[in-house]
């Protein structure tokens, strides 16, 4: 919440340009910018995660840089950072819901408006709340399914 707020009210709002961009603008900066500080961490955590030795062993078979990085490393990282890679975009896909505080009209603005409308806010906020654990949901599957395909691709190499 500080984030989009510091970047609406006082980084847009440094020069005449990027203060009359829409607020739009402002939730998908900072929502990046903080999805990219994890994703950073995470691509740092899953490539140290693969061992110096892998490396050595594709030196030692006179593989190039390009092809250790293609065909040792990168797969090897993907498998570690793919559970977290997907909870980053759970995150972001829930983070959405602070854009109305700048005066983004998404899901949770809408519904304060229809809530103010109807003077019912408890059944609108149980259907955005549904549809949030149902996005959620749908991605946990995803990350289920990807991750017994990839255990499944695992096995059947080392057999």
């Amino acid at each position: 919440m500080a984030q989009i707020l510091l970047v609406y009210f006082v980084i847009f709002g440094m020069n005449d340009f990027t203060s009359k961009l829409r607020p739009e603008y402002a939730a998908v900066t900072t929502l990046s910018l903080n999805a990219a500080a994890y994703l950073s961490e995470t691509f740092l955590g899953a490539f140290n995660s693969v061992s110096k030795g892998q490396i050595d062993a594709g030196l030692s078979v006179g593989m190039t840089n390009i092809k250790i990085m293609e065909k040792i490393i990168f797969p090897q990282a993907m498998e570690a950072a793919l559970p977290s890679l997907l909870n980053t975009l759970i995150d972001l896909i829930k983070g959405t819901s602070i854009a109305f505080m700048i005066g983004v009209p998404e899901m949770m603005a809408v519904a304060s408006f229809e809530g103010s409308r109807r003077f019912d806010y408890g059944i609108i906020y149980i259907i955005v709340s549904a549809i949030y654990w149902a996005l959620s949901l749908i991605l946990t599957n995803f990350q289920r399914h990807v991750s017994k395909k990839r255990k499944l691709i695992h096995v059947r190499r080392v057999k």
